[in-house]
């Protein structure tokens, strides 16, 4: 591993072609890995990569013939070493304008960078990804000392994450560490303003998760409420308004509700907590709550019969929240057209059930 970090870590290591050797070799020679064997690969025309992004594709070489060589459970130290260097040595290996800038050379950068450090995520496994993201186990929401924490802008967190979510599908990297891909968008260190797109994404990163978790005997309520659990610890609800709303909605309309075999309990309190935060709703996020009354509907409506009094007890507070309507937030045709709290009483049996026998 010397050789690999030695090649990312060395200020005077330059591996940029020298004009005077027609394109051909690295500028400095004295500066060679140690043990090489003095080839270097001919560069024909003119090349705009920058030294930072040729130290990546060389170490990037150097990583898959040690993939190669041995199994992935020889590599996980290793892959560790190599992504704390990736990650101390970010500045050095991009650009100013790979890092600010959003153009097709900075794409460039991005991409090299976050190829070498997906290729070691997929080996060291969730727990390296959590630390990737600064998300660590029992941090807090906020910045604290001795967790990690990118200064990037939020536009260049948007774009990191989508070379990641890119590279992770491609490389069928592990539905346990797509769980903390699917919730970094929603963490509040974390969060950018989502775009159509961002969300399409989003849902295309989620389809392959739970088919992931599927082929590994998980059901696709059990990643639901792994992505709950994850966000839970990195977001109080109502800071993002917007994002945790939406995320609430996204998480239930993709319950598969008739088929749950356990009460996905960390999903349903997240919902709980986001209608309670939320509530009276800001007049731009009041399209999003109709949706998630929609989709709480569903669950309570479609849930087996044995769950209701389960789910119910524990939405109780958030529910009674939006009926009281203390604030009279709704109107009355959202209250009818979308099920927000008449329709709640006059069509779910559940409900009325449940808070009878209180």
């Amino acid at each position: 591993m010397k050789y690999l970090t030695d090649v990312l870590e060395d200020p005077d290591l330059n591996l940029k072609p020298d004009g005077d050797l027609k394109g051909v070799g690295p500028a400095n020679r004295k500066n060679g890995i140690p043990d090489s064997d003095g080839l270097a690969p001919v560069i024909t025309g003119a090349t705009t990569c920058t030294n930072g992004e040729l130290r990546l594709r060389v170490v990037r070489r150097m990583w898959n013939a040690m993939k190669r060589a041995f199994p992935k459970s020889a590599l996980v130290e290793a892959a560790e070493v190599l992504l704390a260097c990736l990650m101390r040595k970010e500045q050095l290996l991009m650009t100013e304008v790979a890092r600010w800038a959003l153009d097709e050379e900075g794409e460039r950068e991005r991409n090299s960078w976050m190829t070498l450090c997906v290729d070691t995520l997929r080996i060291s496994g969730p727990e390296a990804m959590r630390v990737f993201w600064g998300c660590e186990e029992g941090a807090s929401v906020s910045k604290m000392p001795g967790t990690w924490s990118w200064d990037w802008t939020k536009e260049f967190t948007n774009a990191v994450w989508k070379i990641a979510v890119e590279k992770w599908r491609d490389d069928e990297g592990d539905w346990e560490s797509a769980v903390i891909l699917l919730g970094v968008p929603f963490t509040d260190r974390l969060a950018w303003n989502l775009t159509s797109e961002d969300f399409n994404i989003w849902e295309e990163l989620l389809g392959y998760t739970t088919g992931d978790a599927l082929d590994h005997g998980v059901d696709s309520s059990t990643v639901l409420d792994s992505i709950s659990s994850f966000v839970s610890s990195f977001q109080v609800p109502g800071t993002q308004s917007y994002l945790s709303i939406r995320l609430a909605d996204l998480l239930l309309s993709h319950l598969d509700t008739p088929e749950m075999r356990i009460v996905p309990q960390n999903l349903v309190e997240l919902v709980s907590e986001t209608m309670r935060a939320n509530y009276p709703p800001e007049t731009k996020n009041k399209t999003v709550m109709r949706w998630l009354a929609r989709s709480l509907m569903t669950l309570v409506e479609k849930c087996p019969t044995d769950f209701c009094p389960q789910i119910l007890q524990a939405l109780e507070d958030g529910i009674a929240l939006w009926l009281a309507d203390e604030y009279c937030a709704w109107e009355e045709s959202e209250l009818n057209y979308d099920v927000c709290a008449v329709d709640f009483h006059r069509s779910v049996p559940q409900v009325l059930n449940f808070y009878s026998s209180r």
